[in-house]
């Protein structure tokens, strides 16, 4: 059986390009507040629930109020603590933040059974390596005529 590579699915363990920085770019002020809503807005929760789940994941009182104020491109001032950024995504039951600052940075995030998903996968891709190399080499020692197997 031939199997295939899937040209059009990129090797997610392939050294990625460095990402330009462009002065500037990463103030993300302006940015967060709209992420922020984002994951409001596609969470199963709504705000009030959020803040619950994140109270209690953190031991600290988180209002709707303050959500309000976090995801409000007019509130400048209240700025969303980084701290709190595990308990938002795990009680919005989402990764829209940690997400779009690992791709500014290049990367990419796994989760659950993307990480187990992606393992097997670099280990098949490993194991079929090792099976090409060692025909490379049977077939070297059978034309030196060194190979008995």
């Amino acid at each position: 059986m031939v199997t295939r590579r899937d040209e059009r699915t990129p090797d997610m363990f392939a050294q990625l390009p460095p990402v330009e920085q462009p002065d500037g770019t990463l103030n993300i002020s302006h940015v967060l507040p709209n992420l922020l809503a984002k994951a409001v807005k596609e969470s199963p929760f709504d705000r009030i629930d959020i803040a619950v789940r994140m109270t209690r994941l953190t031991g600290e009182e988180i209002t709707k109020s303050q959500l309000d104020a976090w995801t409000s491109t007019s509130k400048r001032k209240w700025r969303f603590p980084l701290e709190l950024l595990p308990a938002f995504e795990s009680a919005s039951c989402t990764h829209i933040v940690s997400q779009w600052v690992a791709e500014r940075l290049g990367g990419r995030m796994l989760y659950g059974k993307e990480i187990l998903e992606a393992q097997l996968g670099r280990f098949e891709m490993l194991k079929r390596e090792a099976d090409k190399r060692y025909k490379q080499i049977r077939d070297e020692l059978q034309r030196m005529g060194d190979y008995r197997g």
